[in-house]
């Protein structure tokens, strides 16, 4: 297993190298000299239900300033403000994930639909996440363009785990030598193991972790364990399990297959969102911490 993330992360922020290989692109290698190699990232963000609520945890109403407070409103504004940093995308390999797959069929719902009431969620149970943008240099224009909060439906039920498989999936298809995969999970999500606790995200987590994949957790919303809420005693287990929990060497602990929270009840381990302004920070943080000569 590896050390501390800190210390197992290839030091490739501004501050050790000054130069991105992106020769031929998505070539891969390893870090040579002053030259260091863009990991994989892939953002993986919550779309379930819950996320057309505000910050309390409330129903907004279906107005502008209703749209203009919901969670995926705020959500999309953040990974658009990300991908709007200076040299973004040459400093990460970036690709977009959301969960559930919306069938496109009507199943799920824009969020106007769901503000006003006037249709249901058919959409069926637990499905796989997408991937509507692969992990690779030069595509922060497109992840931000394919976002809209008006248009990206929001769909029924809470299959965390597999969409963390479907963004580990769409890594590992996608693997290049020597260069380190990351997912970045955004989530308002306290309900998975009410609609779909299973393949259960602890477990898939660990896998991943495994396979040498960390996972970021990123919790917003309302902070309290309710169905509004983002639970932080989950959260933080996810954390240790994904391998990036703050004070990791002291926070977490080895069970079998990986690892747990020493405390859940103790102090945020994740990356703890309750605005939109600490969202936009949290991913950027996350960034920083893994980018090849980022500039922001």
């Amino acid at each position: 297993m590896r050390s501390l993330l800190l210390a197992a992360l290839v030091a490739c922020g501004p501050s050790t190298h000054a130069a991105i290989d992106a020769s031929g692109g998505d070539d891969g290698g390893g870090i040579d000299g002053d030259v260091c190699k863009a990991p994989q990232m892939m953002l993986l963000l919550d779309r379930t239900g819950t996320m057309h609520r505000d910050l309390t945890g409330a129903t907004p109403p279906d107005t502008a300033d209703g749209h203009a407070s919901a969670k995926l409103t705020l959500a999309i504004h953040a990974i658009e403000a990300l991908m709007a940093q200076p040299n973004i995308d040459q400093a990460l390999r970036l690709g977009l994930a959301m969960f559930p797959r919306d069938p496109g069929g009507g199943e799920c719902l824009t969020l106007s639909q769901r503000l006003s009431g006037s249709a249901t969620f058919s959409n069926p149970a637990c499905e796989v996440g997408e991937i509507p943008v692969p992990p690779a240099f030069g595509t922060s224009a497109q992840i931000a363009s394919y976002l809209d909060p008006e248009t990206t439906t929001i769909c029924n039920t809470t299959p965390t785990g597999s969409g963390l498989l479907t963004a580990r999936d769409g890594l590992v298809s996608l693997a290049i030598p020597d260069v380190k995969q990351y997912i970045m999970l955004v989530t308002d999500g306290a309900d998975f193991y009410d609609s779909c606790p299973t393949p259960d995200p602890l477990d898939v987590l660990r896998q991943l972790d495994a396979q040498g994949i960390a996972t970021f957790i990123v919790g917003f919303g309302a902070q309290e364990t309710t169905p509004q809420g983002v639970n932080p005693p989950l959260l933080n287990r996810m954390a240790c399990a994904g391998h990036t929990a703050k004070n990791f060497a002291t926070a977490c602990m080895a069970v079998t297959g990986g690892y747990d929270a020493v405390d859940p009840n103790g102090a945020r381990l994740y990356y703890d969102a309750a605005d939109g302004a600490a969202l936009s920070t949290a991913l950027t943080d996350v960034a920083r911490q893994v980018c090849c000569g980022c500039l922001f």
